[in-house]
């Protein structure tokens, strides 16, 4: 399901918060970019991950 995510980025932010617990901080200390920039990246990454859901359902 995550490969529905088209970005990378998308892609390991949110398997670093769902599957290694990590948190926004930590991720964003990682990949040197900001907090926000990473909560920005998760809510992008989750709605492409709804849309295919919903895409998949219809």
């Amino acid at each position: 399901m995550i490969q529905n995510i088209p970005s990378p980025h998308g892609q390991y932010i949110i398997y670093k918060i769902y599957r290694d617990r990590f948190t926004e901080k930590k991720i964003a200390q990682e990949l040197n970019i900001s907090q926000q920039a990473v909560n920005r990246w998760k809510k992008k990454s989750l709605e492409k991950l709804r849309e295919s859901q919903h895409s998949l359902s219809s």
